[in-house]
């Protein structure tokens, strides 16, 4: 399945990432900070692709709206944002 998390850099939306990229998910995150995820293999990193910035940046829209025509579909979003 693919995935869209916002969030993603910390707390609960850094857990929910972390296992469903442990699950083999395909995983689009965004987030206004890196996220660091020490503990997951090389291997499991290939099917995650993180934007950083504001989720309400035209910017990152642009590159969501591009990454999602490469996908062809998206299955859930996880809204973790805190606005």
């Amino acid at each position: 399945m693919k995935y869209l998390i916002t969030g993603s850099s910390r707390g609960i939306g850094k857990e929910i990432l972390k296992k469903l990229l442990e699950e083999d998910h395909e995983v689009i995150s965004i987030s206004r900070s890196k996220t660091t995820i020490n503990d997951l293999p090389e291997s499991k990193r290939t099917k995650w692709f993180e934007l950083l910035g504001d989720l309400m940046d035209e910017k990152i829209h642009e590159s969501l709206v591009n990454k999602l025509k490469d996908w062809g579909n998206l299955d859930v979003l996880v809204n973790n944002a805190g606005y």
